[in-house]
């Protein structure tokens, strides 16, 4: 499926592929072209991807504006327009990542009540949205290094016995998978960040 932001860019070049200007600013269509820039902040605030800079507003008038400046080319608007879709889709990806994270974290959570261990404190809140709230914001290296240190110390906890000692290891194999999964997914992560062209991405931030 082909995320939301990149239809959005998709429509936009779509709409402005027929303008060929004959000097700079003239013919594109920035009424298409600040529609997408909309849709695209939009998609960021919905998301919590906390991309900030004047190339992230909901504000149309000031995204047409620019777009009808006499020194804007159709190159440019490809570029404005791009950089954002693929600064959304790594967003897209790591909110699927900590959607995992946040799971992972209540599951966490659970074993440590189930077994007795008494561990207290944000890192074993029970709370979801504020455990991918806190992901989002993180680098994925923080994130995977928070899933390392829960599993550690639920490892180390001795204070289930009996038939419920089976049971917890049982949980504990589960929990580890999901472990692997997500930081394969945060990984990925950290690489596209690293891309080269992400520095472009971050230009728009600035």
């Amino acid at each position: 499926m082909i995320p939301t932001s990149s239809l959005a860019g998709f429509a936009f070049i779509a709409m402005s592929a027929l303008a060929t200007p004959a000097h700079p600013g003239a013919n594109l269509d920035c009424d298409a072209y600040a529609a997408a820039a909309v849709a695209q902040q939009e998609r960021n605030i919905a998301l919590g991807c906390g991309y900030r800079g004047g190339g992230w507003s909901t504000d149309f008038a000031g995204h047409r504006t620019w777009c009808l400046q006499d020194n804007v080319r159709m190159a440019d608007l490809t570029e404005e327009d791009g950089d954002r879709t693929g600064a959304l889709d790594i967003c897209l990806a790591k909110a699927r990542a900590c959607d995992a994270y946040a799971d992972l974290a209540l599951q966490q959570s659970r074993l440590n009540d189930e077994a007795g261990c008494g561990q207290t404190g944000g890192r074993w809140s029970p709370d979801v949205a504020g455990h991918r709230a806190w992901c989002m914001t993180a680098p994925p290296e923080a994130s995977s290094a928070e899933m390392d240190l829960r599993r550690s110390i639920l490892q180390s906890c001795a204070a289930i016995s009996g038939d419920d000692a089976q049971l917890a290891t049982v949980d504990m194999q589960s929990a580890l998978q999901k472990q692997q999964q997500t930081l394969q997914m945060l990984t990925n992560i950290a690489k596209a960040m690293n891309d080269s062209k992400m520095s472009v991405i971050r230009k728009i931030g600035d």
